[in-house]
């Protein structure tokens, strides 16, 4: 969040609580500027902002929120209390429009299940495979990674944008591939040199271990 979005939360926070704020100096609220600047460095002012307004929305005593309360909300919408199979419902929901827009749908999931998914490319990865026993071998993989997620209190927000390297464009080029084989299956078309482009890419991944995931051994 920008020294910007910052004024704007404060100006919000202030608005709402405008008996907290009187006989403040100049001085306190450059103060309160720079705390809510820097511990919100990393959190997008829209996350902030909702925030703010869910503990406004709640809020019985009347006095304003500290930083940590903020947080601690922010956090909460990252890592929701549901169990592993509800998150895993939630991927499936994803998954179902991941094919043609896996980036859209990654993003709008919690950011911890994004952390146990992996990336946009895991999860239309997961969309275009079919095999019931394989996703059900994904399935107890991801629950057993977002428990583990849950429990180390992780949030997302000091992480940095994902890098898409050599593997993780070789796995999307799969992704691609995949999809081009299902279309040529439904048209009857020729798929022998799409089935030798998946099978190369897919041994210059070999032991990668988003690819081994899904992969039947």
């Amino acid at each position: 969040m920008t020294r910007q979005e910052t004024l704007k939360v404060l100006s919000l926070v202030r608005f709402s609580y405008p008996n907290a704020y009187r006989g403040m100096t100049d001085n306190d609220i450059k103060m309160a500027v720079k705390l809510w600047e820097g511990i919100f460095k990393d959190y997008t002012y829209k996350d902030v902002y909702t925030g703010v307004t869910d503990f406004i929305a709640s809020d019985t005593k009347g006095f304003p929120p500290v930083v940590g309360q903020v947080k601690a909300l922010i956090d909460k919408r990252a890592n929701p209390e549901i169990s592993g199979t509800d998150a895993w419902g939630l991927v499936l929901k994803a998954m179902r429009n991941a094919i043609h827009n896996s980036e859209e749908e990654f993003k709008a999931l919690p950011k911890g299940i994004q952390k146990a998914v992996g990336s946009p490319v895991q999860l239309k990865l997961w969309a275009i495979n079919t095999d019931m026993k394989q996703m059900e071998f994904v399935k107890r993989g991801f629950i057993k990674d977002f428990e583990e997620v849950k429990e180390s209190g992780y949030n997302g927000y000091n992480d940095n944008q994902i890098a898409y390297d050599e593997k993780t464009v070789s796995l999307l080029d799969i992704a691609n591939a995949e999809l081009r084989k299902k279309e040529a299956e439904s048209k009857n078309l020729d798929k022998s040199e799409m089935l030798e482009n998946i099978q190369k890419l897919k041994e210059k991944l070999s032991g990668n271990r988003e690819w081994s995931a899904i992969k039947k051994r």
